[in-house]
């Protein structure tokens, strides 16, 4: 294994704050040569990884941070990963989430990443799912990740976690509408926020409703971060109790290989778009200036390598 990086795993897996973003920034900047993803692929699958999505404002951050600590109080050692949206002209993220998680980020078994989303679409940054596997891998048993604020059809979500926390705020129908315009399906949990709020208990009975009319036992749960964190025991119980479902299952480890089968795809189109470009260079130029089309070019290409 690389020096570099057997030393970085060496201190990560000892707790060094600096050690593990080392290795996720080389995860998202692709510097590592593989060696992480051995190391990866080998001890991540064990985590539960819980994503946690709903409108801007609905205050995914404080609950995060809430189900975050209650879960340390149970022993665990918890990743989270805060996607924030990036600036479309410089690529640059303003990493508010990390600010507001300020409260938790001194517990020593609590580790914060902010993430830029890069124009990723969904609401979560390319590398996600990466990202949440070398959590897993590195000891970490839960890791929450808090999705940019979702719109309608932003569902990426789903794919890169175990568990779904559509997140709702009192407000009446609008948030129920915009639930069953694409987040009502992938949700595993429904969360209604700031339950002390006016409105909290028209908005749970609308989604009950629509819930019942649905056939779905979709759990519903009412919580408060500013109301004595009112909820958050049962949302960190019911957590606890699918990611309990999920290994008594043995289905932990199949969003592992979900993760890992996309990297795998990444990789071998990176390498065939490589040797596509080496082959336009080299031969491509030249057949379309003697008058063959794109067409026919791309059919030698593939005649040539046995494709």
């Amino acid at each position: 294994m690389n020096g570099k990086i057997r030393i970085l795993l060496r201190d990560a897996l000892r707790g060094n704050l600096r050690a593990i973003a080392r290795l996720i920034t080389m995860i998202e900047e692709e510097e590592q040569d593989g060696e992480l993803f051995k190391f990866i692929t080998k001890n991540a699958g064990h985590a539960h990884i819980v994503g946690f999505t709903g409108a801007p404002g609905v205050g995914k951050s404080s609950l995060i941070s809430s189900v975050a600590s209650k879960l340390c109080e149970k022993g665990e050692r918890v990743g989270i990963i805060a996607i924030d949206p990036s600036s479309p002209i410089t690529g640059g993220a303003f990493l508010g989430d990390r600010i507001r998680m300020a409260d938790i980020s001194l517990n020593p078994n609590i580790f914060i990443r902010s993430m830029g989303s890069r124009g990723a679409s969904g609401g979560i940054a390319r590398c996600t799912g990466e990202v949440a596997l070398l959590m897993d891998a590195l000891g970490f048993n839960t890791v929450l990740i808090e999705t940019v604020g979702a719109g309608q059809s932003d569902i990426e979500i789903m794919k890169w976690v175990h568990t779904v926390v559509v997140m709702l705020s009192p407000g009446g129908g609008d948030d129920i509408q915009f639930a069953k315009a694409g987040l009502m399906e992938i949700a595993n949990i429904f969360v209604i926020n700031k339950c002390d709020l006016p409105g909290a208990e028209i908005t749970y009975r609308f989604l009950k409703m629509e819930l019942e009319e649905a056939g779905s036992d979709i759990p519903v749960i009412r919580t408060s971060v500013t109301k004595g964190n009112e909820g958050v025991p049962q949302l960190v119980e019911t957590l606890t109790l699918y990611s309990k479902e999920l290994k008594a299952r043995k289905e932990i480890e199949i969003l592992k290989y979900m993760i890992l089968s996309n990297k795998t795809k990444q990789e071998i189109l990176r390498r065939m778009e490589e040797k596509i470009d080496s082959w336009i260079l080299e031969k491509g130029k030249s057949l379309l200036l003697s008058g063959l089309s794109p067409d026919e070019c791309a059919e030698l290409w593939r005649k040539e390598n046995g494709i």
